[in-house]
């Protein structure tokens, strides 16, 4: 029996949004993808799909009472960038594109550290 093939981002689909600082959804969909492919995580996953990178999300962005943030509203964020649907989240396809999500990465953290 075939296997449905699975919809697949980008993590470079997320360098743009924003909801807490510039390049926070782009950094932990970055740090998600990286833990799945590490072999040594006794946790890894095969892959993290949309609707998982907003719950971690909401979980990391921690409790807000004034400004309450659900997994649903990440995903309407989502939505509002045009990604949408429940894809697996993976690093940029070619070998040059995924160094360069991983350097945009460094450089985001770089810019948050004192």
């Amino acid at each position: 029996m075939l296997q449905p093939v699975r919809e697949e981002i980008s993590v470079s689909a997320f360098r743009d949004i924003c909801i807490h600082f510039p390049g926070d959804v782009f950094l932990l969909a970055v740090w998600l993808v990286a833990s799945n492919e590490a072999e040594s995580t006794p946790t890894c996953k095969i892959f993290t799909t949309l609707s998982g990178l907003a719950h971690h999300f909401v979980s990391v962005y921690g409790f807000d009472g004034e400004n309450a943030l659900s997994a649903s509203k990440v995903l309407s964020i989502f939505a509002a960038h045009n990604i949408v649907g429940n894809p697996s989240i993976k690093f940029d396809m070619n070998a040059e594109s995924a160094a360069t999500s991983r350097d945009t990465a460094v450089n985001v953290l770089s810019r948050l550290m004192p």
